[in-house]
């Protein structure tokens, strides 16, 4: 073992391991009555550098549960209900010559529920309202001045479509108890111009509180970070044929307490970020083939004035990305393969430490049990 500094170097070959199980289902309870539930559990073992005081070796355990009653009385009525828990621990150990010393755990806890009612109360006019609720809870062998918090949020969405022309508006209220109450909304508008065309403009507000990883987490986290708050415009020109699409948009976000990370994986907030960018993304069926590309070209800015950082890159923000999916299906068998490249981007806000692109490739096979497996969905935007 060989200290540098703050930083320590142990000449052996680190490993990881991870193990998952992820199960879903549903059940009709009755004709307009239906139930259905999720459950995942997934452990790990990460080997790093390190020492006696911050181990070498971490335990992860996350496990997800929920369930989703769904009543549908008729085609204008739907109410849903929700209710789950996460969990996430870590445990951290220092393991020398065979030998394995706990160091330290990590536990945090998200419980959620939450009720939303639709009402079609004209043809292609939707209100939806609802009321979420979560709490988080952390325990550690580290003490915090806040180990547990709840958020409830008040929501309420209209949706309606007038011929060519859709419009969707919304307002949300969120009442978090380590942050106060915030506010926000979005409007959209969407117009078909013929010939599979279609406009789309939006803007909105957006708020979004640090997770108690974020503010927490040991050796990595931030107990000063404030709440993001966001401004976004969005415009948008798609077009939908018969075996092949393609959308385009361009927008610009502006946030307030942008939370990054520094080179130690630290988070910290930077004062004013702005985010511009334009994406392409298209899909063609070709002789059996489904192929899925995207593309885009961003432009992160730390904005905040009077700083050394002033117009820098965001930091590990690249500026280009790109994705291409090819997959085919020979009966119930898929096959499929995704190439994914990144640009260069800054591993620091002074933009002096620059970390090369990377691509990666994956293959892909499925292979569906009954009819009704899985499959992949494209969805048009709303508006």
């Amino acid at each position: 073992m060989l200290f540098q500094g703050c930083y320590v170097e142990e000449p052996d070959r680190d490993g990881y391991r991870n193990t998952s199980l992820n199960v879903r289902g549903g059940y009709a309870l009755a004709e307009a009555l239906s139930l259905e539930g999720h459950v995942l559990d997934a452990a790990s073992r990460t080997q790093y550098d390190g020492n006696i005081f911050g181990g070498n070796e971490a335990d992860n355990r996350q496990q997800v549960f929920g369930g989703r009653l769904l009543w549908t009385p008729g085609e204008a009525v739907r109410l849903a209900l929700q209710a789950g828990r996460s969990n996430d621990r870590s445990d951290t150990y220092f393991a020398d010559n065979g030998a394995r010393s706990h160091v330290g755990t990590f536990d945090t806890r998200r419980d959620t529920a939450s009720v939303q009612g639709d009402l079609m109360f004209a043809a292609g006019q939707r209100l939806s309202a609802g009321v979420d609720w979560q709490k988080d809870t952390v325990t550690s062998i580290e003490s915090y001045a806040v180990d547990h918090r709840d958020n409830t949020g008040v929501f309420v969405e209209y949706q309606g479509r007038f011929g060519a022309h859709a419009l969707q508006a919304s307002v949300r209220n969120d009442d978090n108890e380590q942050f106060g109450n915030h506010t926000t909304g979005s409007l959209g508008y969407g117009v078909a111009l013929g010939s599979g065309l279609r406009l789309t403009a939006s803007a909105g507000t957006g708020f979004k509180a640090p997770t108690f990883n974020d503010l927490y987490f040991p050796w990595s986290s931030n107990p000063e970070l404030d709440p993001e708050k966001s401004k976004s415009v969005n415009l948008g020109i798609a077009q939908y044929r018969q075996g092949w699409n393609w959308i385009f948009n361009a927008y610009e976000t502006r946030v307030d307490q942008l939370i990054a990370l520094d080179s130690t994986f630290t988070p910290y907030n930077t004062a004013r970020g702005r985010i511009r960018g334009a994406e392409l993304t298209g899909f063609l069926a070709l002789v059996g083939f489904d192929i899925n590309a995207q593309a885009s070209v961003t432009d992160p800015r730390d904005r905040t004035r009077g700083t050394a950082s002033y117009d820098n890159w965001l930091a590990r923000r690249a500026r280009i990305n790109g994705r291409l999916d090819i997959d085919r299906g020979f009966g119930p068998l898929r096959v499929g393969l995704t190439a994914a490249g990144s640009g260069q981007r800054f591993d620091n806000a002074a933009n002096s430490v620059r970390l090369a692109g990377y691509g990666t490739v994956d293959l892909r096979v499925e292979y569906r049990l009954e009819p009704a497996g899985t499959g992949r969905q494209r969805v048009r935007p709303q508006v």
